[in-house]
């Protein structure tokens, strides 16, 4: 008779064998977070070399995790700075990488200081440009007066006026008060601030969009028809182009087509038919202003 023993004894060796290799990733992902933790606490106790080494080998194993990387990056980068190193630009690099492809720089994922610290670094570093380009760091581009709009709604409107009246010249202040309000249906808050940033700045492209698009939303056609002069850059003709159109198709005013269209819009129009006139003038019309001056 054939003992079972051996047998039993090679299957509890499988066994325990996929148990260990089961849980060897979270030994080392243990290992990782260690590190992170270790070079966080002296990076905090001032221990910045032993830190820059520490937070060096955690983000080398927080390949597949980007919340875990983009945090130890960024105390890594902070380390490096403050001990001079030149790395500290190509960490940098990394975490603009890791961001454009995961958008992991979560607020509570770090802590307020070392988040703010980092991103003082980056508004030092980086061109605001790029940085207005990745989701999650476009905030740090922002105008003050942009960010009124995260306040609470009742506190909205003083904060608008108190900073339009301190900045009287800058035409951002009536511009993020107008696209707010515009945003929010609130369409005669959004005329009066779209004409306020006029006053400042005739040629405001902002301003005139908003004012066109609410105006076409109140139907209010022959008043927006007004802003398409000679004096409207190609930028803003492409942004107004919609609601421009739109107000065409409803304006019967053939005084209105015509300044709206080129010449030769009118004189091919002269021998067709009504329909036909309309459908030449709105194509002539498009691609007038879709034309790169």
């Amino acid at each position: 008779m054939i003992s079972v023993a051996p047998r039993r004894r090679v299957a509890g060796w499988v066994v325990a064998v996929a148990v260990t290799m089961a849980a060897l990733p979270l030994f080392a992902q243990d290992f990782y977070e260690q590190q992170l933790r270790a070079g966080k606490e002296d990076r905090a106790a001032g221990k910045l070399v032993e830190a820059s080494d520490e937070l060096r080998i955690a983000a080398f194993g927080f390949l597949d995790r980007p919340v875990l990387l983009s945090e130890a990056l960024a105390h890594l980068a902070l380390v490096q700075n403050a001990l001079g190193y030149p790395t500290f630009g190509q960490t940098i690099d990394r975490f603009l990488d890791v961001e454009r492809r995961f958008a992991s720089w979560l607020p509570s994922a770090t802590d307020a200081q070392t988040r703010a610290a980092f991103e003082t670094l980056l508004l030092s570093t980086q061109r605001r440009d790029d940085l207005s380009t990745i989701p999650s760091l476009a905030r740090l581009t922002r105008t003050e007066a942009q960010k009124v709009a995260d306040l609470p709604v009742a506190q909205r409107a003083a904060a608008y006026e108190e900073g339009a009246r301190k900045h009287s010249h800058d035409v951002e202040w009536p511009v993020a008060a107008a696209t707010d309000a515009a945003s929010r249906g609130l369409d005669d808050d959004a005329i009066r601030w779209s004409r306020r940033a006029l006053k400042i700045d005739g040629e405001s492209d902002a301003a005139r969009a908003i004012l066109v698009h609410v105006l076409t939303r109140r139907s209010e056609c022959k008043e927006a028809l007004r802003f398409r002069d000679s004096r409207a850059t190609f930028s803003s003709l492409t942004r107004m182009y919609p609601a421009i159109s739109w107000c065409v198709s409803r304006t019967r005013s053939d005084g209105a087509m015509r300044r709206l269209s080129p010449r030769s819009c009118r004189s091919r129009s002269n021998s067709g038919t009504t329909s036909h006139v309309r459908c030449s003038r709105s194509a002539c019309l498009r691609n007038r202003l879709l034309r790169p001056r």
